[in-house]
């Protein structure tokens, strides 16, 4: 199995990624140490030690009894305009599966908001409402916006928003990028008090409207944005770069991985009931691990049920019952992967429309036929077949 970076790695490169790109701009503060580990889910070990790596790079000060505050300039950047034209494909691409399927998530996010003023964030929309907005208005929106993912409760959906936010250096696009193109996306971000009228309608049709015309815009506005910037270039770099998305990030259990994958192959039919698993050999050589990690994930497999040793056969797949989901609990982590998995499942049913049918337009007629074959096959699973055609 690949190998995963660790947390340390993981939660450093995070927050280096919101310095640099401009998420927290210069002189604001980071959250405090307790929240950072309840965020990333990590000790406050890992957390110290990220913190003083900043430090020594100039990114942030530590003071006492303060939580640290950034310093880094990211005006002061001469390569920053570079830097976005060599992943400019990259952007693209971020954008436009943006404003494909942060829409229906919010809408669907902010299901059983009453009233704005249950966010947050909404204590910033107070203080401006008698006053010129502020230049950075659009971290007012982002905050708003933050607040309604939240609201979801699914740690997938707001990882995966924090990611795409991240990634997406829209602290250029709004700001910096001005001095290249004369465009700034700020300007076409909504009036404060066009937002609250929209968050307020009771139907969800309507917000999602609203999500999607300011979505789609953006991303019409960050592609005539790149369209500009490269004209004040004599060379185009080259691309590089890619966003990445992986919920695992920091976990490097791969007994459980291993274990989670098993199970998962076994519901799909990949490996049915009553047959034999592969030898451990030959899993350890599929997953590139020890037969040792092999053999801890087929004992915590014996152990909630799912298999069963047969002396001088293998390892025999048995019919899972009612007593599975009691055996799973006395497993807190496999619990937690449980959860994940239906976390998993409520973000795919989010947004596998969109993709089914962005998909399906560039489906060739070999592909169709395939697919067509494939149904009439009995010993296959045809959702697993377009499931895979469509990713």
């Amino acid at each position: 199995m690949n190998t995963k970076e660790t947390k340390f790695d993981y939660v450093y490169r995070n927050l280096r990624e919101r310095i640099v790109s401009g998420v927290i701009p210069k002189g604001n503060r980071l959250s405090s140490s307790r929240k950072l580990c309840d965020e990333f889910h990590v000790s406050i070990y890992t957390i110290t030690n990220v913190l003083n790596k900043l430090k020594e790079e100039g990114m942030i000060e530590i003071e006492p009894r303060k939580t640290p505050i950034v310093v880094y300039n990211t005006n002061e950047n001469k390569d920053l305009a570079e830097k976005i034209l060599s992943q400019r494909d990259v952007f693209l691409q971020l954008y436009e599966t943006m404003a494909l399927i942060i829409p229906p998530i919010l809408t669907f996010s902010s299901k059983g908001l009453e009233s704005t003023n249950l966010l947050p964030h909404y204590i910033e929309i107070e203080k401006i409402k008698k006053r010129t907005l502020p230049p950075d208005k659009w971290r007012i929106i982002s905050n708003i916006y933050r607040d309604i993912i939240n609201r979801s409760q699914n740690p997938f959906i707001e990882d995966l928003y924090n990611n795409f936010e991240l990634h997406s250096y829209l602290s250029f696009f709004a700001e910096e990028q001005k001095a290249y193109t004369g465009i700034s996306i700020r300007d076409s971000i909504p009036d404060i008090k066009h937002l609250v009228t929209k968050l307020n309608l009771s139907d969800p049709l309507k917000r999602y409207e609203h999500f999607n015309k300011v979505y789609n815009t953006a991303f019409s506005i960050i592609k005539c944005s790149l369209e500009n910037l490269e004209k004040s270039v004599k060379t185009l770099p080259a691309q590089t770069g890619e966003f990445t998305w992986d919920i695992r990030r920091g976990k490097n259990y791969q007994y459980r991985q291993i274990t989670q994958d098993l199970i998962d192959k076994i519901g799909r039919g990949i490996y049915p009931y009553d047959t034999f698993l592969p030898s451990e050999a030959m899993l350890a050589k599929e997953y590139n691990v020890s037969v040792s990690t092999i053999r801890k994930s087929l004992s915590i497999m014996f152990q909630i049920g799912f298999t069963k040793t047969i002396n001088g056969k293998g390892t025999l797949v048995i019919t899972p019952s009612d007593a599975n989901n009691y055996e799973i609990n006395k497993f807190p982590n496999l619990k937690q992967d449980a959860l994940s998995y239906l976390y998993a499942l409520q973000l795919m049913l989010l947004i596998i429309g969109i993709a089914s049918y962005r998909a399906a337009e560039k489906f060739s007629e070999s592909e169709i036929e395939i697919l067509t074959d494939n149904a009439k096959d009995t010993n296959t699973i045809s959702f697993d077949n377009l499931l895979s055609e469509i990713i």
